[in-house]
């Protein structure tokens, strides 16, 4: 709360030490579904066109974020896997810090799989309310 002034916006996070150059880091996640209907046109002729459009619309929705005491970062990852440049970026840096910290190489390969599971998870339960809703209406159809 208070990040912004005006609006009901609010990031999904925001760091309460500084990120980099002193400045906090504010995020919003988003995972744009490779096919749907808004990103297919894109989709279908370049691979992370879904993330990037994602980004830039988070750019745009969060714009007061970006002055000299705050950072912030989209993180865009389409449903089958591709990200925007800077959220590679971003998790590369991530990765990179805490690799730093803790001394084990492997942190940033365990992050970089904890995130590919939980879009397996946010993908299996895309698929099973799917279905659920296509037997509902199916068999309503039927009676």
């Amino acid at each position: 709360m208070g990040l912004i002034e005006e609006g009901a916006f609010r990031p999904d996070g925001y760091t309460i030490t500084p990120w980099a150059q002193g400045r906090f880091l504010a995020w919003d996640v988003t995972l744009p579904h490779t096919m749907a209907d808004r990103y297919i046109g894109y989709t279908s002729v370049e691979a992370g066109t879904a993330a990037l459009k994602a980004s830039d619309f988070k750019n745009e929705k969060y714009v007061s974020l970006n002055h000299l005491s705050k950072i912030f970062q989209p993180i865009c990852i389409e449903t089958f896997g591709p990200t925007d440049m800077h959220t590679s970026l971003f998790i590369n840096e991530l990765t990179r810090k805490i690799v730093n910290i803790t001394g084990d190489p492997n942190e940033g390969n365990y992050l970089k799989q904890t995130l590919s599971l939980l879009l397996q998870k946010f993908n299996s339960f895309c698929i099973l309310d799917g279905a659920a809703r296509y037997l509902t209406v199916r068999d309503q159809g039927h009676r």
